[in-house]
């Protein structure tokens, strides 16, 4: 076996082991594509692909690739692609290292030697690290040194943002390049969290750096469209990375046929917000082409209205009660439904919730100040 076939080899185990063992980047290393560069000095990634030099990774144990692996992906979650603008190519490189780090010796990764660390930094997004270097605040000046390469501690370096065919991206791509990553990376952060395997510190950058502010008929989208495509399967595998000689899970692509809407019909519920509730599953079906089931609830589901595509939805409100969460998660338990996803339409106003189910939830509401729920995600329109 040669070389790079070793190397190669080694790659592939330390993805895999990336999938097994690290719940947050199991699904976002899937997003990136490796691919063996003779000309690269270590490795590199624009976004869309981790460019290794196998001369660099030969060197490494396969735990030292794993973080670097991680490394990587976090520049990614991190959007450090897409936001350099003007700044030093340099200098951002190094405050980019110095922003993810310490989140990966948080979680557990062995980073190879000569890793940029500053423990006084914990907790600083790039940006930030980046004016510091450049106003030599706290002797932060000694990263603007030549003589450090570009390499940044010899972990690589972040790219540029490139499009599909390796050109640099336009400001709209960037711009929808982060957005696919901050949704990732929210979902990620979720499903992590569920496993009890997600350190504070990246939860803490997650919650404020990250959690998307988009608006709501996006995310509402985005929500939706990812979850749809919610298994693996090795057969066949992702073809994605098939040309790079590399066998990982596809994801495997479930129908929409099993859309659920609770939808509050309690006293507290507003004919204005029956009217946004209307114009969501006009938005809904028109954009996946799907039918839909909606359920109005108060204490209990008085009503289930089916709508297929292309039926002119008339929404029969019914209830006037009080409020309980668990009403629509009852009903569908004793039905024997279990739904792609279940879209919750409410003003918050209750705190009887069922306990977690094993499908994912998206909370709708028109209140700002609410109390977060003990599960699923939540999008104010």
């Amino acid at each position: 076996m040669s070389n790079n076939e070793k190397v190669k080899n080694m790659v592939t185990r330390a993805r895999t082991s990336i999938i097994l063992d690290f719940v947050f980047f199991a699904t976002l290393i899937l997003r990136l594509t490796c691919v063996e560069d003779e000309t690269e000095r270590t490795t590199s990634t624009d976004g869309k692909k981790i460019y290794y030099s196998p001369n660099f990774f030969s060197k490494l144990m396969v735990k030292e690739v794993k973080a670097v692996m991680a490394h990587e992906i976090l520049h990614c979650v991190f959007g450090h692609h897409t936001r350099r603008g003007n700044r030093d190519f340099k200098i951002w490189n190094r405050a980019c290292d110095l922003a993810i780090n310490p989140l990966l010796i948080e979680y557990g990764f062995e980073l190879p030697s000569g890793a940029l660390i500053e423990p006084s930094l914990k907790g600083l997004c790039a940006e930030e690290i980046y004016n510091l270097i450049m106003r030599d605040s706290n002797g932060l000046g000694k990263y603007k040194n030549e003589s450090m390469g570009e390499d940044c501690g010899g972990l690589g370096t972040v790219k540029d943002a490139a499009d599909d065919e390796g050109n640099p991206a336009s400001e709209i791509e960037k711009s929808h390049q982060e957005t696919e990553w901050k949704i990732a990376a929210t979902k990620a952060a979720n499903f992590a969290t569920k496993a009890g395997n997600l350190p504070a510190g990246i939860k803490r950058l997650v919650e404020e750096h990250i959690s998307p502010k988009l608006p709501w008929e996006d995310i509402l989208y985005r929500f939706i469209d990812t979850n749809s495509f919610n298994d693996f399967s090795w057969v066949p595998p992702s073809r994605r990375h098939m040309s790079a000689g590399f066998y990982f899970p596809s994801v495997r692509s479930k129908e929409l046929s099993n859309l659920y809407f609770g939808c509050d019909a309690s006293g507290s519920v507003r004919n204005v917000e029956l009217g946004m509730i209307h114009s969501s599953l006009n938005y809904i079906v028109d954009c996946f082409r799907c039918s839909t089931k909606v359920m109005w609830f108060d204490t209990k589901v008085h009503n289930v209205q089916d709508f297929d595509y292309g039926e002119i939805i008339k929404l029969e409100p019914k209830g006037g009660g009080g409020t309980d969460f668990k009403a629509p998660f009852k009903y569908m338990e004793d039905k024997g439904i279990i739904p792609n996803v279940l879209l919750m339409f409410t003003d918050m106003e209750c705190s009887s919730y069922p306990p977690i189910p094993n499908f994912p939830v998206l909370w709708i509401t028109w209140k700002k100040n609410y109390q977060k729920p003990p599960f699923g995600e939540v999008i104010v329109m």
